[in-house]
């Protein structure tokens, strides 16, 4: 039990009061208490001082804080920038070009608050920085449209003499402000933090002083008790009120009190404990002190306790976690006193704050300041300081690092169709199981958008890294769920290792960013690793980027047309639309050459609205040259970009409308992985065209991984069976009967039979036999142009193209 108010250390510490006894004593009396009033006075103004003190240290950190908000967005808006910038360099697009204006915006938006808030040196920077600013942005816009007219030197030029030298200085302003803010912030925190240590360390030698003062009045005053007559009960009176005066300032401090002997046990505890730690003092006392700190942090405070004890060289300081009564853990500050010499009180003198809210606060500005307030993710600044560190250990013991680019890959087609909530929620489900991917010693960043990067702090070579970073496309590869929407996500990864004579972190990072750019040239959802010989394929996509945006402009494509033969008469029912590309250097490009870089770069979008109108206008001088019933149809390729993204519904009513052609003569080519890419969104969309008459095709079927029951979700009309299955049609009985098993699917489905890829007579006939409607491949024809069409319907039906029953 805590022991009585009436054996507590501080009861002959309170004089007696002047009113009887000689006039010596009564001098003595009241010289006592004018030291104690003097004493405690002075505790009492230091304790204003002290709150005045910590008050005006958390304003000033406040303020820092907003300072230093501003310069983090602004030192973000510049690193983005710069992102931006070399990535319309090797991939321009009007949704890059938007959002380097839009970081730009940040930037300035940034630097005004800066101006606005700061103190005058940091608005002089602000307003100097937002010129450069202004400056860069206007080389940056004569880049761009050299980038954009393919001038290769023009591009190096401005960006060797304008725009590095600008950015540079921008950058190292900004960053250097950034860094003196940040800097000032801890500085400004770890001064709060000394200012509440001063207040407590001065607390406790205040009161120790006062304490030693008190007690020499005690002493003076026991020399002359002799001499004091009998007190009056006024006097004992008075002395009760002012034990209970001095016992409330104990009691009620905001600071728990306590001691504690050599074992470490609880002697005293104040009242504190149960409003700061909701413990009762009389359940504390003689518990073991330890038996309330956490596991964690036993040994640290018990050595610290040892370590006191033995140099009783002045106060401990010690951080530590307390249990609550709730059962959940508090950060202390624990000012220990060792106070063994005084014999009445034998112990440790604890002085115990809580500092959970400032713990807190510190650890919040920390992570804020090195992660991805989104994923929380390290972010760019945190992965760069890891990596520049990395490679420093790396080049001294001779180990491998490696850093692996990941980009999801068409992400902002979930933006466009499900919105950017969904999108952000892809990113934290993506950053989920990314981070369950990767070693315990490696670390995962977002670097920004859809742009996710690791680093493998030690890996035996490539082989390994690139295991790793199949794995991660692994991890991404079952459909995510977002609004009760299935969505399928691939991502493609670069891979660059560290080497001798390569320390420099930014350097690495480029060749990853430069490898994943290789892995989307390449199919997307793979990995690669970086090779020399990427720089250069790099540089030719921007050439092929640039000819490819002045192909759209200059309308340098051309349509060649496929014949589709009803195969039970021979009769030409259709064609489809193949766009080639009549580039002026390199003569006339299949659409394998570009139409995947088309879709990267956004261009498929004005590409595909330009094949609309040239086939349905074809389509429909075709239909009036050559009658018939039913009238000829056109199919048209559809790509997953323009599926979902918007406006396709638009441009495909106002190309039947400009041509006059009949909707239901217009089909429309999907693939297999259109429908299993956000599958719900898909169905609307082509729903939606439904609503405008056309047919649906779904084209080289049998390559994806379409299922029964996604056929008969999705509104199709026709199903094109894939060449791989029609090869060995007519030669090999397993073929023909797995062909004949799409068929009558497709029957039992309601839907029309297309057979690609026939080159042989003996595929046709039993194709026929199979009852396939229609048929295409090079047995009736190559994809040929609009004369070689003209004389095809003008001849009817070729006799080659006639069953032998009808022809005989």
């Amino acid at each position: 039990m805590r022991p009585p108010v009436d054996a507590a250390p501080w009861r002959g510490l309170v004089p007696a009061l002047p009113g009887a006894g000689s006039g010596r004593t009564r001098v003595l009396g009241i010289a006592a208490s004018l030291g104690l009033g003097l004493v405690l006075f002075s505790l009492c103004g230091f304790a204003i001082w002290a709150a005045f003190a910590a008050d005006r240290a958390a304003d000033d950190v406040e303020h820092s804080s907003r300072e230093h908000s501003a310069f983090d967005a602004a030192h973000y808006a510049v690193s983005q920038e710069e992102s931006l910038e070399r990535k319309y360099r090797l991939e321009p697009g009007t949704d890059i070009l938007e959002q380097h204006r839009s970081e730009g915006a940040a930037l300035v938006a940034a630097l005004t608050r800066v101006a606005t808030t700061a103190d005058a040196k940091d608005q002089e920077l602000a307003r100097e920085v937002m010129a450069d600013h202004q400056r860069y942005l206007d080389a940056t816009a004569r880049m761009f449209a050299a980038v954009d007219a393919h001038n290769t030197q023009l591009v190096n030029q401005i960006d060797a003499d304008e725009v590095d030298p600008i950015f540079g200085r921008i950058q190292t302003r900004i960053e250097s402000a950034y860094l003196e803010h940040e800097a000032e912030q801890i500085q400004m925190v770890g001064d709060l933090r000394g200012t509440d240590e001063f207040i407590l360390r001065s607390t406790i030698i205040a009161s120790i002083i006062g304490g030693i003062l008190m007690l020499g009045f005690w002493a003076v005053l026991r020399s002359y008790q002799r001499h004091l007559d009998e007190a009056s009960a006024a006097e004992k009176a008075t002395l009760e009120a002012s034990e209970a005066r001095f016992r409330s300032l104990v009691q009620n401090s905001s600071d728990m009190i306590g001691i504690v002997d050599e074992h470490g046990v609880i002697r005293y505890q104040s009242a504190a404990s149960e409003r700061v730690l909701g413990l009762n003092p009389d359940d504390v006392v003689g518990v073991q002190c330890l038996d309330f700190v956490h596991p964690d942090d036993r040994e640290r405070v018990g050595l610290h306790f040892a370590d006191a004890m033995r140099r009783n060289d002045g106060p401990a300081l010690i951080d530590a976690r307390l249990m609550h009564g709730d059962g959940s853990w508090r950060h202390m500050e624990i000012v220990a006193s060792n106070q063994f010499a005084d014999a009445q009180i034998g112990g440790f003198v604890l002085n115990i704050r809580d500092i959970s809210d400032r713990h807190d606060l510190e650890e919040q500005l920390r992570h804020q300041a090195f992660h991805d307030p989104l994923t929380g993710l390290a972010n760019r600044a945190r992965f760069m300081d890891r990596l520049e560190h990395e490679l420093a250990r790396s080049t001294r013991r001779g180990r491998t690092a490696a850093v692996l680019f990941l980009d999801l890959d068409d992400f902002k087609s979930v933006n466009d169709a499900l919105g950017h909530p969904a999108g952000d929620e892809l990113l934290v489900a993506a950053a989920e199981r990314l981070s369950g991917c990767v070693r315990p010693g490696d670390t995962i960043a977002r670097f920004g958008g859809d742009e996710f990067v690791v680093l493998l702090e030690e890996v035996t070579g490539t082989e390994e890294a690139m295991e790793i970073a199949e794995r991660l496309i692994e991890a991404l590869r079952p459909p995510f769920v977002l609004d009760a929407k299935e969505v399928f996500v691939r991502a493609s990864i670069g891979v660059a290792l560290s080497r001798r004579g390569l320390p420099r972190a930014d350097e690495l990072l480029r060749r990853a960013d430069v490898a994943m750019y290789a892995a989307k040239a390449r199919g997307k959802g793979r990995c690669e690793a970086y090779d020399p010989e990427m720089q250069a394929s790099a540089l030719e996509r921007l050439t092929l980027t640039g000819d490819l945006q002045r192909a759209v402009e200059r309308e340098e494509f051309v349509l060649r047309y496929q014949p589709l033969v009803e195969l039970a008469t021979g009769r030409i029912a259709g064609v489809e639309a193949l766009i080639r590309w009549q580039h002026p250097l390199r003569g006339l490009l299949p659409p394998d050459d570009f139409i995947r870089l088309a879709e990267d770069t956004g261009l498929i979008i004005p590409i595909g609205r330009w094949v609309l109108n040239e086939a349905c206008a074809q389509a429909r001088r075709w239909q009036q040259a050559f009658p018939a019933e039913p009238p000829l149809t056109m199919a048209v390729n559809i790509s997953a970009n323009q599926i979902h993204g918007s406006g396709l519904n638009e441009a495909v009513w106002e190309a039947l409308r400009d041509a006059g052609l009949d909707p239901s003569t217009l089909v429309l080519e999907i693939t297999e992985s259109v429908m299993m890419q956000h599958t719900e969104d898909a169905i609307e969309r082509l729903r939606e065209l439904k609503q405008l008459g056309v047919r649906l095709a779904v084209d080289d079927f049998g390559t994806g991984y379409s299922s029964l029951s996604y056929l008969q979700r999705f509104p199709i009309d026709v199903l094109k069976i894939d060449k791989s299955f029609v090869d060995g049609v007519g030669s090999e009985e397993k073929e023909a009967e797995l062909a004949q098993a799409i068929v009558d699917m497709a029957r039992a489905l309601h839907m029309e039979i297309v057979a690609e890829g026939i080159e042989r007579v003996e595929q046709l006939e039993r194709l026929r036999q199979l009852r396939c409607d229609l048929g295409q491949g090079y047995y009736f024809a190559h994809p040929v142009d609009v004369a070689a069409i003209d004389q095809l319907l003008t001849a009817a039906r070729p006799a080659a193209w006639v069953p032998a029953a009808e022809a005989a």
